[in-house]
């Protein structure tokens, strides 16, 4: 399973915003310098995180956005499931499967998905964008990446 740059980007974006302060905002263009992204993209992804309901925006001198829940309030699952749509993995249908209703592998992989989508709800956006948690799970996986991450926040 791939997931979509928007969904990517998507989950960036609510990284960055939850790692604010609570009294804090962030507008799009200093959001998109510091995802290194277009800041259309970035637009695009955030507007659309409005309409949802996860991010809340201000207009103004100390105008911004912000999220609208505490970190912990969003599940990293629902989020990925909203952002990715809830598109089959596969399509029987195009082009025609000769095996249709026939087989068990549309259910099977309906099935797999569902436990991606279980498995990334054990954590949420608080667990996910706090440094120290990050540089942790990076030390269980990647021993020499972590250190270097330990010694940049030391110095940070």
């Amino acid at each position: 399973m791939h997931l979509k740059l928007y969904t990517d980007l998507g989950l960036r974006v609510l990284m960055v915003v939850a790692r604010l302060k609570p009294d804090e905002r962030i507008t799009l263009p200093e959001l998109a310098q510091r995802l290194n992204c277009s800041q259309n993209h970035v637009t695009k992804v955030a507007n659309n995180m409005v309409r949802l309901g996860w991010l809340v925006t201000a207009r103004g001198r100390n105008g911004g956005m912000r999220l609208a829940l505490a970190a912990d309030e969003y599940r990293i699952g629902d989020v990925v499931r909203t952002l990715e749509g809830n598109e089959p993995l596969i399509n029987c249908a195009e082009p025609p499967c000769p095996f249709c209703r026939q087989c068990a592998l549309a259910g099977l992989l309906d099935e797999a998905r569902e436990a991606f989508y279980q498995t990334l709800n054990r954590e949420t956006l608080a667990s996910i964008a706090n440094p120290a948690r990050t540089v942790s799970m990076l030390a269980a996986i990647l021993p020499s990446k972590a250190k270097a991450g330990k010694r940049e926040e030391a110095t940070a």
